[in-house]
């Protein structure tokens, strides 16, 4: 059996204590909460000296009553524990196809990004499918599912051949393709060179 070394031991410890499942989710909460609260300014704005300034005060009260409310109960904790370590995975996994996909780019002083075109929409909307699927997995389904994306799965699989299904389907497809031929195709980097050229 493999001796537990120190610092595992102080995870154990701060997880005994509740750091994972108190301390960290309240500071995630209030920290978002204060954040979205002081860029909207909806509980409104003190002027001082003509310089509008936003109310703080009410702003962490508000973010602090919300991340109370939120550690209260033990399973909005269990989906924001689950939701933020697999997301922040993804995270890890879309650095590290930039990291390859660096390997084939030419050496410039500037950082590697996915310039604007087909692989950076791409990469766009599968982040936004993963933590959509990943959400969606960390909230339990009814019929004592463990979770609701496999509750929708199994729904789905028993479905698939009933109308109302094919008809979502069918939508789905319709407004994708109609999506598809009314996208504005932009200009090549090939054809706006021509262009400058035959202008020059």
């Amino acid at each position: 059996m493999v001796q537990e070394t120190v610092f595992e031991g102080i995870i154990r410890f701060l997880e005994g204590i509740g750091v994972f499942r108190v301390i960290l989710p309240f500071i995630l909460v209030f920290t978002i909460m204060y954040a979205l609260l002081e860029r909207t300014r909806v509980l409104g704005t003190d002027t001082i000296n003509s310089v509008e300034y936003s109310k703080k005060n009410l702003n962490s009260m508000v973010a602090f009553v919300a991340g109370f409310l939120v550690i209260v109960s033990s399973e909005l904790v269990g989906i924001i524990n689950q939701t933020v370590g697999k997301v922040v995975l993804v995270l890890i996994m879309i650095v590290l196809i930039l990291l390859l996909v660096g390997t084939f780019h030419k050496d410039e002083k500037k950082p590697f990004f996915f310039q604007e075109g087909g692989w950076r929409t791409f990469m766009i909307a599968l982040s936004v499918l993963s933590v959509l699927f990943i959400f969606l997995d960390a909230i339990p389904g009814p019929d004592n599912e463990p979770s609701f994306l496999e509750w929708f799965f199994k729904y789905l699989s028993i479905n698939w051949n009933t109308e109302w299904v094919g008809a979502i389907i069918l939508i789905i497809l319709i407004i994708g393709f109609m999506y598809w031929i009314q996208y504005p195709q932009k200009p090549r980097k090939k054809d706006k060179d021509k262009a400058k050229e035959s202008t020059t």
